[in-house]
């Protein structure tokens, strides 16, 4: 979405939103998805959560790819239903997601930009985010006052958008970094060999329990699949709470007793839950959490929480990219080397997620910007083509399930002419 003086999800903002973002579908496309099982456990049909362990551990051992509905429906979704409670006068949670929906309510209001429409079909496909930020950023350049054309795609590297200014300037967008892929390939890897088997074995424990693993080298499946739960059963079995396989992984079993309580009044299945039940709280610390428990939900809405009893948490860190993070040079270097050879005055917009920069204070914008602000001057001093590079940092804090922020900072060619006409951009937010 973009930004102007008031991001406050107001129920009549969203509805109105939701009304112009599914203009952008085909109906029988979103009634398809409707089908499908929810990526987000706190929304849509509660009757089709994964809530008993049987459902958790078959979804984890075959995994949802051709069940789960598709990120741009989903959001969809959950704000029609979420407004249908409210309605009802029946208690309703928000969702990060209502901002994708504000999302596609630009594209829907700014559809008349040049070579919107033929990005527009891909928004159902698996490149979905990189073309929403593609389409948004146009969008936030339409709304300043510039008048953008999304550049029709070819088979010889092109940038995303050519922009009204004297000379021309040209836009290249970048939505997905090589560090964020390889902890997405670890975080798979694990839930696809290790996590059904620990899952296993504790649920055969009567109490509750966190399994903590660090993954210290990259490792073959087979050490997943095999070395890491036997490790694990035998700590259970041993009653031992650490285990270490040298210079590989290293495994820790925290017991506790089971809370088996009624709480005073019903409380969101949030990450506060974890922090209630078994004094959880270190989600920033791992790329992999994992949880899931014997809880007493409301009758009338099962995402609340009435009772108490035993939880498990899982997670895994791969400690070899724990002090890694997103690097920009190769991303901005290879964009100014291909998109932007020909094409000159460029911009570069990138967009991050703090969550997937690092871990711990890796995901702290005010340690993020200062970390990549070298690496900017570099490329700018390296590349005369290049003018401008735009850095939006999407953060979701922990407190709730609103807050998610937006901060952008910008690096700047001082030995570049400023294009004539340019006007800086609004601000966009993508989740």
């Amino acid at each position: 979405m973009t930004i102007d003086s008031d991001t406050v999800l107001r129920p009549e903002a969203l509805r109105s939103a939701l009304r112009e973002a599914k203009t952008l579908f085909d109906q029988r496309w979103l009634e398809r998805e409707r089908k499908k099982r929810p990526r987000d456990p706190a929304h849509l049909d509660p009757q089709r959560l994964l809530r008993t362990r049987g459902q958790i551990r078959h979804a984890i051992k075959h995994g949802l790819p051709e069940d789960a509905v598709h990120p741009v429906a989903e959001a969809l979704l959950v704000a029609e239903r979420s407004l249908a409670e409210l309605n009802r006068k029946q208690p309703t949670a928000g969702s990060k997601l209502f901002y994708r929906v504000l999302s596609l309510a630009d594209v829907a209001r700014f559809r008349s930009i040049l070579g919107v429409e033929g990005r527009i079909g891909r928004l159902t496909g698996p490149d979905w985010k990189s073309v929403l930020y593609e389409l948004v950023t146009a969008c936030s350049y339409s709304a300043s006052g510039l008048t953008p054309e999304l550049i029709e795609e070819t088979t010889s590297p092109t940038p995303d958008l050519r922009l009204s200014t004297n000379p021309p300037s040209y836009v290249e967008c970048k939505a997905r970094l090589q560090y964020e892929r390889e902890v997405i390939a670890f975080s798979n890897l694990w839930m696809r060999e290790a996590l059904l088997p620990i899952k296993q074995i504790t649920a055969e424990m009567p109490e509750s329990v966190v399994v903590r693993v660090v993954v210290h080298s990259p490792q073959p499946a087979e050490v997943y699949r095999s070395e890491i739960p036997k490790t694990v059963r035998d700590m259970v079995a041993s009653g031992r709470s650490d285990a270490e396989a040298s210079q590989r992984f290293a495994i820790n079993v925290e017991r506790r007793p089971a809370k088996r309580e009624r709480l005073p009044a019903p409380v969101p299945f949030n990450r506060d839950l974890w922090k209630m039940a078994v004094d959880f709280d270190e989600w920033d610390e791992w790329h992999y959490p994992s949880e899931d428990g014997e809880f007493a939900f409301l009758n009338s809405d099962p995402r609340f929480v009435t009772a108490l009893g035993k939880a498990v948490v899982v997670c895994a860190r791969a400690e070899y990219l724990k002090d890694n993070r997103i690097s920009l040079l190769n991303t901005l270097k290879d964009a100014c080397s291909r998109q932007l050879e020909l094409h000159k005055p460029g911009l570069i917009h990138v967009l991050i997620d703090t969550q997937l920069f690092g871990l711990g204070r890796l995901r702290d914008p005010a340690t993020i910007a200062p970390l990549l602000a070298p690496e900017l001057r570099k490329v700018l001093n390296e590349y005369s083509r290049l003018w401008r590079v735009v850095v939006d940092l999407i953060s979701e804090p922990h407190e709730g399930l609103l807050a998610v922020s937006a901060q952008r900072f910008i690096a700047t060619n001082g030995a570049v002419p400023q294009p004539q006409g340019y006007v800086e951009p609004r601000p966009v937010l993508i989740v």
